[in-house]
């Protein structure tokens, strides 16, 4: 496998398609258009028209009455949406780890849980009392220590960095402990 294909596959791992916000889109466009042109063919015909006559929906719209003012707005919220959406990247909670064989793509849930692992593991609390939020470039890990003993979130720290070290993602993590006031009995 070279190189070119391993990005494309670690980037469709990653991102989330783009296929059913497009394909939605592109319906309601062409319900809207088949709309239009049906109400522009009854108008030619001097028949009456099925919602409104496109020359009194112009006339509203020049008039400024409150309903075409709110469909105006609502048709705005829905374009500037889908262009969001249209050039937003869709990333997944997801990374990318270093490996020469294969690619290979982690959930974040999962480099959490490891992360929690290593930082109880050094702490000597239970695993139910450390968790861990992952970003796209920090880790936060919340010690909860167990009432009376003290907990030592440099020993947390280095731990959980190693911890991140030992899977090589191709981004590195900055890990930031914090450990809360209260202890929990345990």
């Amino acid at each position: 496998m070279n190189a070119r294909t391993e990005r494309r596959l670690s980037r469709r791992m990653r991102f989330r398609s783009r296929s059913v916000a497009v394909s939605i889109a592109l319906g309601v466009v062409a319900v809207v258009a088949a709309y239009v042109g049906v109400e522009a063919v009854l108008a030619a015909l001097s028949v009456p028209a099925l919602l409104i006559a496109p020359a009194d929906l112009i006339t509203s719209v020049q008039a400024g009455t409150p309903w075409s003012i709110t469909a105006i707005a609502a048709l705005a919220v829905l374009g500037i949406w889908s262009i969001v959406l249209a050039l937003a990247p869709g990333g997944r909670a997801r990374r990318e780890l270093s490996d020469e064989r294969a690619v290979f793509v982690i959930d974040d849930d999962v480099m959490a849980g490891g992360i929690s692992r290593a930082a109880a593991l050094s702490t000597g609390v239970s695993r139910d009392q450390v968790t861990t939020t992952v970003g796209r470039r920090r880790a936060i890990v919340r010690v909860r220590p167990s009432a009376g003993f003290p907990v030592n979130a440099d020993s947390a720290t280095d731990d959980a960095t190693r911890a991140v070290a030992a899977v090589t993602p191709l981004r590195t993590l900055t890990i930031r402990t914090a450990v809360d006031s209260q202890g929990v009995l345990a």
